[in-house]
């Protein structure tokens, strides 16, 4: 069976701002559909997740509903000040990063996914980007479902 790779509409809306997102993601059938891109902007989805999503008139296209079943990938968000194209500390950084078992996707050369790969340490990674005193954050699982306590 050859697999269909469909667009999905993720809305995410804080104080200020409505984000759109569509990432590919792979038509399983049933409403069912698994994430190939990390988000942007979304929280709690992540690389791989099953989502459900039915078409929307007004939105026109798949809108997204709700995770059905997580991946096991994590999320989180750094911006660098310089590009990671560029020889120096962000590329090292990244380097670094992804030899500890994540990928990214950038949105630009400085706003990047970084995917933490089921079996890497969550913990480790925070470590880093904390020891570096990078500008990041939680993105799945987003900082109010690790943290609940401090929201």
């Amino acid at each position: 069976m050859e697999s269909k790779l469909v667009k999905l509409i993720l809305r995410h809306e804080d104080e200020e701002e409505v984000y759109v997102e569509t990432p590919w993601a792979t038509d399983l059938g049933d409403g069912l559909y698994r994430l190939e891109n990390c988000p942007f902007y979304a929280y709690n989805l992540a690389f791989g997740d099953i989502v459900k999503a039915s078409f929307s008139e007004a939105e026109e296209g798949l809108f997204f509903e709700k995770v059905v079943e997580k991946s096991g990938h994590q999320l989180v968000r750094i911006i660098f000040e310089s590009s990671v194209e560029d020889d120096g500390p962000e590329k090292e950084h990244l380097n670094r990063l992804l030899s500890m078992g994540c990928s990214y996707e950038g949105a630009n050369s400085t706003y990047i996914c970084l995917d933490i790969h089921p079996g890497t340490s969550l913990e480790q990674i925070r470590a880093y980007l904390m020891a570096h005193d990078l500008e990041w954050e939680h993105a799945s699982p987003s900082y109010d479902v690790l943290f609940p306590d401090d929201v």
